[in-house]
């Protein structure tokens, strides 16, 4: 076996592997309330974009155009797709261990290279149609952005080795800012029309990052960081897999018993000891103190908000709020059962008035908090697009 076919047969078994784990999941709740709206309601909003510039965009400057590029930048890693039980056999073979890894590199640039690509694809119709840019522009766009990308994914590695989770947090979050300075005064190049020198420097930062990392692509010493960094990726992508599935929630990697922030001495909230009280209780104790519950919520309010302010037909906007009405409601009821009825202590109760009296406080309350919280989000986020003064919405 050649590293070519080595490396083939690793990306085909991470791909069948993660279409596994996504069709484990993807039910009819998955394929009706996010997949074919999301599919349906991104084709939309990108032609209308083309047809008609939303009223937001005037309140962007031009300068703005880098941040897309930028932030989508810091989310791509090299890879190498080498495996633990690779250590003794790939070492000794280092022909097919540098080949693999070459090839790994390859398609890490290949990747980043399409998510540039993407990124320019959709800041197109503002590029052309707002800001009067030409495809010249578009093209630089993406090959700084390929650049910047190929940069950080060295620089990523560099601080990813770094000992102590607050110092690397600490330096991530320092390199991001000050990197970011860099970025906008060579993209002052872009707006100000110097193609010529904005697309020298893209060049140079590109070369910069191959060079960088060419010098410890042939390094065995990180072979134990490659191959558990390795093994995160994968862990990564199952679980962003996972979070699209609102009935599964990522259970905490966390094996030091820590006292929760709400409710840290369990004292009571209903004064009055009814079943009905003590099966809410439980509810709003459990609910509020798992992240994976209220985070989940979130996610299914948020991308509500953000489809009700960018999408500009009033039709798509009333087919979005029916849908996040449908989904949230029939989540909240999984999730109440899920507390509750599963419990081992409330699990016998199951079948009586009370408890079928409490789910529907709760169920409604927080159904209720959460149409509050998406219309009051809507109204601040199209209020500071300029979309709400009076007058009748484009259909």
């Amino acid at each position: 076996m050649n590293s070519s076919k080595l490396l083939f047969k690793r990306l085909s078994a991470e791909w069948k592997y993660q279409y596994s784990v996504f069709k484990s999941i993807a039910d009819w709740t998955i394929i009706l309330y996010v997949a074919v709206p999301a599919a349906f309601i991104s084709f939309f909003i990108y032609r209308s974009w083309w047809t008609e510039m939303p009223e937001w965009i005037s309140m962007v400057p031009a300068v703005f155009l880098f941040l897309p590029g930028y932030i989508a930048s810091w989310g791509g890693h090299y890879r190498t797709f080498i495996q633990e039980a690779d250590k003794v056999f790939l070492i000794k073979n280092r022909k097919l261990y540098f080949g693999l890894k070459k090839g790994a590199f390859f398609y890490s640039l290949l990747a980043g290279a399409s998510q540039a690509a993407l990124i320019a694809i959709l800041l197109l119709p503002f590029l052309m149609g707002h800001y009067g840019f030409t495809m010249a522009y578009a093209a630089s766009y993406f090959l700084f952005f390929f650049s910047c990308r190929v940069f950080i994914m060295w620089l990523k590695q560099k601080l990813r080795k770094i000992e102590g989770k607050f110092l690397r947090i600490l330096s991530n979050l320092g390199s991001f800012v000050l990197l970011s300075w860099v970025v906008q005064l060579i993209f002052a190049l872009w707006i100000g029309g110097n193609l010529l020198l904005f697309n020298m420097s893209a060049i140079l930062l590109l070369a910069l990052g191959i060079f960088l990392y060419s010098r410890i692509l042939p390094k065995t010493s990180t072979f134990d960081s490659e191959a558990a960094f390795e093994r995160e990726e994968r862990v990564k992508y199952t679980g962003l897999i996972f979070q699209l599935s609102y009935e599964v929630e990522m259970p905490s990697t966390s094996t030091v018993r820590k006292k929760p922030f709400l409710f840290r001495h369990s004292k009571r909230i209903f004064k009055n000891r009814t079943v009905s009280a003590g099966f809410l209780e439980v509810f709003i104790k459990v609910f509020l103190r798992s992240p994976s519950y209220w985070s989940n919520y979130l996610k299914i309010i948020s991308p509500a908000v953000a489809a009700i302010i960018i999408i500009p037909p009033i039709w798509l906007k009333t087919l979005i709020a029916i849908c996040f009405l449908i989904m949230m409601f029939s989540w909240l009821q999984m999730i109440w059962g899920k507390i509750t009825i599963s419990h081992p202590l409330t699990k016998k109760y199951g079948e009586r008035d009370a408890y079928f009296s409490a789910r529907s406080k709760a169920v409604w309350v927080l159904f209720l908090l959460s149409i509050i919280l998406v219309i009051l989000a809507a109204a601040g986020g199209l209020w500071l697009t300029g979309q709400m003064p009076a007058g009748s919405p484009s259909l």
